[in-house]
């Protein structure tokens, strides 16, 4: 049996997906960031944009698949998209940090054991919060 919640949700959507929104959100309307994150974590990963951009093209290249912000972008434009994107990703982590809410911001280019290790604990802190209803996952 697993020691984690069953009723986590992995919701990629609005953290992934609304990231400058909610940043400026956060600083335009605290309260209504508040509500809207109320019950999420993030769990930000990282690595560096040439990672990224190789991650991308190999996927490409194997599966035949790329995302439509992805297209048509030469390897210099792909760096800056990635850099943004992960600049953004950065500071809604950190504005729920400092509003209180769980994040938790992972470099994928570390030891998959360690990333493994980080993300059991950071499941476990939320299991046994009293402040998290761990009905939303955000990642």
């Amino acid at each position: 049996m697993s020691n984690y919640p069953s009723m986590v949700l992995v919701d990629e959507g609005l953290s992934h997906h609304f990231t400058n929104e909610l940043c400026v959100l956060s600083r335009d309307n605290p309260t209504d960031f508040n509500v809207i994150m109320d019950n999420r974590a993030v769990i930000n990963l990282t690595a560096t944009a040439e990672t990224i951009n190789s991650r991308i093209r190999y996927r490409k290249k194997t599966a035949g698949r790329m995302l439509p912000c992805h297209r048509g972008k030469s390897n210099d434009e792909l760096l800056s998209f990635n850099i943004q994107v992960m600049q953004g990703r950065a500071t809604l982590a950190r504005l729920m940090e400092d509003s209180g809410l769980p994040a938790l911001t992972i470099d994928m280019e570390t030891d998959v054991t360690f990333i493994i290790d980080k993300i059991k604990r950071f499941m476990l802190e939320l299991q046994d919060s009293p402040s998290i209803k761990k009905s939303c996952i955000d990642s």
